[in-house]
Protein backbone atom coordinates (compact mmCIF):
# COMPACT_ATOMS: atom_id res chain seq x y z
CA UNK A 1 0.00 0.00 0.00
CA UNK A 2 1.10 3.78 -0.66
CA UNK A 3 -0.02 6.60 0.94
CA UNK A 4 0.85 10.22 0.52
CA UNK A 5 -0.36 13.20 1.80
CA UNK A 6 1.01 16.94 3.47
CA UNK A 7 0.34 18.84 6.60
CA UNK A 8 1.13 22.58 7.85
CA UNK A 9 3.28 21.65 10.49
CA UNK A 10 2.94 23.36 14.14
CA UNK A 11 4.90 24.50 16.52
CA UNK A 12 5.35 22.26 20.06
CA UNK A 13 5.60 23.45 22.98
CA UNK A 14 9.63 22.63 22.84
CA UNK A 15 9.58 25.96 20.77
CA UNK A 16 9.73 27.63 17.42
CA UNK A 17 13.07 26.11 16.44
CA UNK A 18 11.11 22.90 15.83
CA UNK A 19 7.71 21.56 14.31
CA UNK A 20 5.36 18.70 14.24
CA UNK A 21 2.49 16.88 11.93
CA UNK A 22 0.88 13.97 11.77
CA UNK A 23 -1.12 12.36 9.27
CA UNK A 24 -3.65 9.58 9.81
CA UNK A 25 -3.49 6.53 6.86
CA UNK A 26 -5.25 2.89 6.91
CA UNK A 27 -3.71 0.52 9.05
CA UNK A 28 -0.52 -0.78 8.23
CA UNK A 29 0.80 -4.46 9.39
CA UNK A 30 4.17 -3.94 10.63
CA UNK A 31 4.43 -7.84 11.82
CA UNK A 32 5.30 -8.44 7.75
CA UNK A 33 7.38 -5.58 7.82
CA UNK A 34 7.83 -1.54 9.49
CA UNK A 35 6.51 1.07 6.99
CA UNK A 36 9.05 3.04 4.90
CA UNK A 37 7.88 7.10 5.64
CA UNK A 38 10.18 9.32 3.15
CA UNK A 39 9.42 13.03 4.29
CA UNK A 40 9.95 16.39 3.16
CA UNK A 41 9.82 19.85 5.40
CA UNK A 42 9.98 23.15 3.21
CA UNK A 43 9.42 26.54 3.65
CA UNK A 44 8.19 28.01 0.91
CA UNK A 45 8.59 31.38 1.48
CA UNK A 46 12.39 30.56 2.47
CA UNK A 47 15.45 29.53 0.44
CA UNK A 48 17.86 29.79 3.71
CA UNK A 49 15.96 28.14 6.29
CA UNK A 50 16.63 24.39 6.85
CA UNK A 51 14.49 22.00 9.20
CA UNK A 52 16.16 18.19 9.60
CA UNK A 53 13.78 15.37 10.41
CA UNK A 54 14.83 13.81 13.66
CA UNK A 55 11.62 11.66 14.30
CA UNK A 56 9.35 9.52 12.30
CA UNK A 57 7.32 7.06 14.05
CA UNK A 58 4.27 4.95 12.54
CA UNK A 59 1.75 4.04 15.73
CA UNK A 60 -1.59 2.04 15.74
CA UNK A 61 -4.40 3.89 15.81
CA UNK A 62 -7.53 1.77 15.95
CA UNK A 63 -8.12 0.67 12.76
CA UNK A 64 -5.66 3.46 11.23
CA UNK A 65 -2.07 4.32 11.69
CA UNK A 66 -0.71 7.52 12.89
CA UNK A 67 2.42 8.86 11.21
CA UNK A 68 4.01 11.25 13.53
CA UNK A 69 6.83 13.62 12.55
CA UNK A 70 9.22 15.52 13.79
CA UNK A 71 11.99 18.50 12.39
CA UNK A 72 14.50 21.06 14.13
CA UNK A 73 16.31 23.86 12.64
CA UNK A 74 19.67 22.80 11.34
CA UNK A 75 21.13 25.57 13.33
CA UNK A 76 20.93 24.16 16.55
CA UNK A 77 18.06 26.84 18.76
CA UNK A 78 17.38 29.06 16.16
CA UNK A 79 13.35 30.23 16.34
CA UNK A 80 12.00 30.47 12.61
CA UNK A 81 8.25 31.87 12.39
CA UNK A 82 8.15 30.76 8.85
CA UNK A 83 5.16 28.33 7.76
CA UNK A 84 6.53 25.16 7.15
CA UNK A 85 4.74 22.24 5.20
CA UNK A 86 5.34 18.38 5.48
CA UNK A 87 4.95 16.52 2.19
CA UNK A 88 5.15 12.55 3.06
CA UNK A 89 5.25 8.95 1.61
CA UNK A 90 4.45 6.21 3.52
CA UNK A 91 4.56 2.13 1.65
CA UNK A 92 4.31 -0.66 3.35
CA UNK A 93 1.73 -4.07 4.22
CA UNK A 94 -1.85 -2.95 4.50
CA UNK A 95 -3.45 -4.41 7.96
CA UNK A 96 -6.08 -6.90 6.46
CA UNK A 97 -8.91 -8.15 8.59
CA UNK A 98 -9.43 -11.72 9.47
CA UNK A 99 -12.46 -12.03 7.57
CA UNK A 100 -10.43 -10.72 4.34
CA UNK A 101 -7.49 -12.93 5.18
CA UNK A 102 -9.92 -15.84 4.97
CA UNK A 103 -11.54 -15.35 1.98
CA UNK A 104 -8.48 -14.65 0.03
CA UNK A 105 -7.10 -17.97 0.81
CA UNK A 106 -10.20 -20.21 0.88
CA UNK A 107 -10.50 -22.09 -1.93
CA UNK A 108 -13.11 -21.17 -4.82
CA UNK A 109 -16.28 -23.10 -5.07
CA UNK A 110 -17.56 -23.45 -8.52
Amino acid sequence: MICFGRAKMIIPSGGAHCRSAEFLTPAFDDSVCVPVVIPTVYAPASVGTTFGVYSIKVNPYGVKSQIAIEAQNLQIGLPSDLEFWCDFVAIGTPLESPVHRKRITSPRKR
